[in-house]
Parts: C-alpha cells; sequence; structure tokens
C-alpha cells in the first residue's frame, strides 16, 4: 500500500512542478528510487510504475517517459520532469 501513496505524492509533485513551470505537457519524469520498505519488502521499481501509470492517466504527464534513478537512500522522490 505504500508504494500506491509513495505514487500518489510523485504525481501530486508532478502536477504542482508542471504548473509552477507553465508546461502543457510533461514529457519526462525522473524519480529516485531508494530502498524504501513496506512491510519489510522494498517497494519496486515495477510496482510504482505500475500505479504512476494509472494515476498520471488524464494528466498533463500521461504519456511522459518515466526514468527510474537508483540511490542509496531510504526514501523515493521526485527529481525532476521535462515538458513543453
Amino acid at each position: 500500500m505504500h508504494d500506491l501513496m509513495t505514487a500518489k505524492d510523485i504525481c501530486d509533485a508532478v502536477q504542482k512542478k508542471a504548473k509552477e513551470n507553465n508546461l502543457n505537457i510533461v514529457t519526462e519524469v525522473v524519480i529516485d528510487l531508494g530502498e524504501m520498505e513496506d512491510h519489510g519488502e522494498i517497494v519496486s521499481e515495477e510496482n510504482l510504475r505500475f500505479h504512476l501509470d494509472y494515476l498520471l492517466k488524464g494528466t498533463l504527464a500521461e504519456k511522459s517517459k518515466l526514468v527510474f534513478k537508483k540511490v542509496k537512500t531510504d526514501t523515493i522522490v521526485l527529481r525532476e520532469i521535462e515538458g513543453e
């Protein structure tokens, strides 16, 4: 369940950054993927991607490329977005 909430937080951050930067479309979303645990298991890129694909439907980032950067932390955060 934590992966869904993390995806929701990232989705919200993408929308906020897109608005702040007056973007009409988000083409790329870059996420720092640390080793965050959820009920004893590491949140996987696969699960996070699944939830983000669902949550970003109908938004400016619906067709964006999701890029995950592995980092040595215990957090998962939005690093940056690109768009037009």
